[in-house]
């Protein structure tokens, strides 16, 4: 796999909530309440500083692993 030097790929790239929302199809809402409460799905994030960041990667694992197949 070739990238620049500055791009990473995909499953490693970090996008905001409001971003991993969209991916998800949920209010950003949503997913604070999830992360603050601790409620529903748990799924992984990263904070840097006040900023909250979501792997690519793992959401990407979350939609599999709640995929409801036939």
């Amino acid at each position: 796999m070739t990238t620049e030097r500055n791009e990473l790929p995909d499953t490693l790239r970090m996008v905001s909530p409001s971003d991993a929302a969209k991916i998800l199809n949920v209010a950003p809402i949503t997913l604070a309440k999830w992360r603050c409460t601790k409620t529903g799905p748990q799924i992984p994030y990263t904070k840097y500083g006040r900023y909250v960041r979501y792997s690519i990667r793992d959401l990407v694992q979350f939609l599999e692993s709640n995929k409801v197949t036939g």
